[in-house]
């Protein structure tokens, strides 16, 4: 019979005690979180349960999400500073914390919070940053949550249509995603911003399907939606409707939440549209008592409302004083609360770049010096003769490193850089798109040369990941490129045979061309001749597969190197590009002449069009030209250049007259 221990190893037992308390740790704030906005004191309890337990395990990043959910209770609760103050501390954490989907869930809370507050400006950067640490992951209610929120945002700051493109996206997201809560917010939310563009009937129709849903499942949110709604009516001139429906939700708040304010300036504006001023006067009155008890700033809605009711009861004095105060909040937020909460949230945006560039900064070194370690230490093994040991004191034995493709490649962290050298129409100077040219950085001001380096890529497997980032790179620039242009540019990415014999090339490129949006037809791949020609059943595979999908397909380095004529019959080409040294020896001799003069005739009779590169003088482009050759490259033109130099070429360079 086999025997069991009777107890865990002291070491086994601590590590399982820390995982059961962590998990406890992680169910207290997931309680907390759908706690916050129904029952604020338990979910300030629970989350200060958390607080307590992220404290002694030393979890920094359940620590920041419990802070943030006792600044969600208290500002339900209406402590706006106390609110204020916990979260911004959760942001603070968040940032060093390092783990991205933390950081996002906090600062949509804190951007969320300014929102509400009426504050747009300051929710803004927090909601943007969001998006960007939710980038790419896979966290579709994360993204969905934060487009909801920024689309709320960018209608409440002037941008309307951006707005409402966020919103939609959102709301077809949570639909998706059978988040009917979320998906009631951003439809709540396009409501309220077609109410504003005076679209009345779509905004009550939406309230309408909001309502419903809402009152089934007892959702806070009625109360807004009902104003929302009841705002429509008025606009539509049913005033006596719109009052009926705010009297009829007020029953199911709270006296003085945000839901009710909202009823109750609705319902004043409603009765003042009737023609009722004393019960206009009683449910504004209330709505201003809301407001004050929970210290928000002077809403400009409610001063016209209260001016409207002063104008109606023949109290022009009272009714002049709330004009000021509403023109004031327009103008410039100038009452003591809110321009106290600006500055808050002005030291608070400085204090949080803090954190952000003094631990991104420790992160990026970091990933940056490690990547230059692995990618070293792969070079000098492909450098090494066979069977001589590679390893120095920095070698971890245990995980030591071994060649091979690896799809999320750093090249920038490596050292790597890309130049882009404008491909023109010889006719007229267009330009036509870019070639993507790789570069390596050793030191500040120090460069490799690209044989070199490439040789020693291609000896060590490298070639594989560091070409794959090149095209991920080279396609987001070109996407950049291109939004500064008014006709398509096309990208043309060199790749090595090395490449061409990984199988899964040719599927890779389709994948990253897609993702970045571009048409296969706008690139076009740059490949050398083969002296091996045992490759050429594996390389005709994937050259196929990239030319049916509409990448174009361009044998460089024509008229010299490996370059059977058999390979312009067997490869499914597109494109010629003669050798920089037949253009270089142009002007010097005739037999150089008729040279030329033949790869033209050649690629003329199998109907494959031919470029140029290292043209660097006049003589050089008048003989191409005259040839018949329509497109080239070289320092007549333009030197590589980086991104930022190349958006701001010319789309037309200087030719001969």
């Amino acid at each position: 019979m086999s025997s069991f221990p009777s107890a865990l190893s002291g070491d086994a037992a601590s590590r399982l005690a820390a995982h059961v308390r962590l998990r406890r740790l992680r169910s207290l704030n997931a309680q907390a979180e759908q706690a916050a906005d129904v029952d604020p004191p338990q979910a300030r309890a629970l989350a200060l349960q958390a607080e307590e337990l992220a404290r002694e395990l030393g979890a920094n990043g359940e620590l920041s999400l419990s802070l943030m959910f006792q600044g969600k209770a208290s500002f339900y609760e209406l402590a706006i500073d106390e609110a204020l103050q916990l979260t911004q501390r959760a942001a603070t954490l968040a940032e060093s914390d390092g783990n991205l989907a933390v950081r996002a869930k906090v600062l949509t809370g804190l951007g969320g919070m300014w929102a509400s507050l009426g504050m747009g400006e300051q929710a803004l950067p927090h909601l943007e940053a969001a998006s960007e640490y939710l980038a790419g992951a896979a966290d579709p209610p994360g993204v969905a949550l934060v487009q909801s929120l920024l689309g709320g945002v960018l209608a409440q700051t002037g941008h309307a249509e951006r707005g409402r493109e966020q919103l939609e996206q959102a709301l077809a997201a949570f639909t998706q995603l059978r988040m009917d809560k979320r998906a009631r917010e951003a439809r709540h939310n396009l409501a309220c911003l077609a109410n504003v563009q005076s679209r009345f009937s779509i905004a009550l129709a939406l309230s309408d399907i909001s309502s419903a849903e809402a009152a089934r499942e007892s959702d806070w949110m009625l109360a807004h939606i009902e104003a929302t709604a009841a705002e429509a009516l008025i606009g539509l001139g049913r005033a006596d409707e719109a009052a009926q429906r705010a009297r009829r939700a007020l029953p199911s708040v709270a006296g003085h939440s945000h839901g009710a304010y909202d009823l109750l300036l609705t319902l004043g504006r409603a009765e003042l549209a009737a023609g009722r001023p004393d019960a206009a006067g009683a449910a504004l009155t209330e709505a201003l008592d809301i407001a004050q008890r929970g210290r928000r700033p002077d809403d400009p809605t409610l001063m016209d409302a209260l001016a409207k009711w002063s104008d109606q009861c023949d109290d022009s004095a009272a009714a002049t004083g709330w004009h000021e105060r509403a023109a004031a909040s327009r103008a410039s937020g100038a009452s003591v609360e809110q321009l106290g909460w600006r500055l808050k949230a002005l030291q608070a945006g400085v204090e949080l770049q803090t954190v952000r560039l003094r631990y991104g900064r420790v992160a990026a070194e970091r990933a940056r010096l490690s990547a230059q370690l692995e990618h070293s230490r792969r070079l000098l093994a492909a450098e090494a003769p066979t069977g001589t040991p590679t390893h120095s004191l920095l070698d971890d034995p245990l995980h030591a490193s071994h060649p091979g493709f690896d799809p999320h490649f750093d090249g920038e962290a490596a050292g790597y850089g890309l130049r882009y050298q404008p491909v023109v129409d010889l006719a007229d100077g267009r330009v036509l798109g870019f070639e993507a040219l790789l570069r390596l950085s050793t030191k500040p001001g120090g460069k490799v040369a690209p044989l070199e380096f490439i040789r020693r890529l291609e000896g060590s497997g490298e070639i594989g990941s560091v070409g794959h980032w090149v095209l991920r790179r080279a396609c987001l620039d070109l996407v950049t490129l291109q939004a500064a242009a008014p006709r398509p540019m096309r990208l043309v990415i060199n790749v090595s045979h090395v490449e061409l014999a990984r199988g899964e090339f040719a599927a890779d490129m389709l994948e990253t061309i897609a993702m970045a949006g571009l048409p296969p037809a706008r690139v076009e791949v740059d490949i050398d001749g083969f002296d091996d020609r045992t490759q050429l059943p594996g390389v005709m595979l994937q050259l196929q597969r990239l030319r049916e999908a509409g990448i174009g397909i361009t044998l460089d380095n024509f008229g010299a190197g490996h370059s059977p004529l058999s390979m312009l019959v067997e490869l499914p080409l597109s494109r010629l590009k003669i050798d920089r040294g037949i253009v270089a020896a142009i002007g010097h001799g005739g037999r150089h002449a008729l040279l030329l003069e033949s790869m033209m005739q050649t690629a003329g009779n199998l109907g494959l069009p031919v470029s140029a590169v290292g043209i660097e003088t006049n003589a050089q482009w008048e003989s191409l030209r005259a040839l018949g050759c329509a497109e080239g490259q070289g320092f007549l033109f333009a030197t590589p250049l980086p991104l930022d130099a190349a958006l701001h070429l010319p789309l037309w360079l200087p030719v001969p007259a």
